[in-house]
């Protein structure tokens, strides 16, 4: 008798957003259904994390019947977050083939696209007297996982450096940990002088 051949197939979707689960159902395929048999399956974690990123299976079992269907789904759920990730990924891994029965695909690789964004606003834009410090705040609407930097400059407007008007500030870099709510400022100061003049601006920019 030809050995009946078993495979479990792949699974990418968006992870989701705002709480809840999203289900990633892998099928488990065989080529005929002569004989019943079990397999063995757990979940094992990649660049996804069981619990918080999604729930692991444990000695979870594929059971075929004689006569019954070719196909067998196992259904891992994942958890809905609003965190900028990167994709992450894990594995349903079958084991415990009987005889007659081979492995052709042993892995199911589920991948969790990151379907989450998130935006800095700049604010703090002011009219003051020459002479004091401009404070602008930058502030992360959503959280990132791993944090990241965000330069800044300042620009010439009708205020410029060359005529001592204020003093550049194009950083350090802001250092975001990744939290949403987070916020950090960015202080602009300018310079008093006796002359008669127009009132003048200047611009603050976030960059990439």
């Amino acid at each position: 008798k030809t050995p009946t051949s078993v495979t479990i197939s792949d699974v990418t979707l968006a992870e989701g957003s705002g709480g809840g689960t999203t289900a990633f159902t892998f099928t488990v395929t065989r080529t005929d259904n002569a004989e019943a048999f079990n397999l063995t399956y757990n979940t094992n974690d990649q660049t996804a994390i069981s619990s918080p990123d999604y729930t692991g299976i444990s000695n979870g079992i594929v059971s075929f019947t004689a006569g019954g269907s070719l196909t067998f789904s196992i259904t891992v759920l994942v958890n809905r977050d609003n965190i900028v990730e990167a994709n992450e990924t894990f594995i349903v891994l079958l084991t415990d083939a009987p005889p007659g029965v081979v492995l052709a695909d042993d892995t199911g690789l589920g991948t969790i696209n990151n379907d989450d964004s998130a935006v800095v606003t700049l604010s703090g834009g002011v009219s003051q007297n020459e002479g004091t410090s401009f404070v602008f705040t930058a502030t992360l609407d959503n959280a990132v996982q791993g944090g990241f930097s965000q330069a800044y400059t300042t620009n010439n407007g009708t205020a410029t450096t060359a005529d001592s008007d204020y003093t550049d500030n194009d950083g350090p870099a802001l250092i975001f940990t990744g939290t949403a709510g987070e916020s950090h400022t960015i202080t602009v100061n300018t310079t008093t002088d006796n002359k008669v003049e127009l009132n003048e601006t200047f611009t603050v920019a976030l960059g990439a």
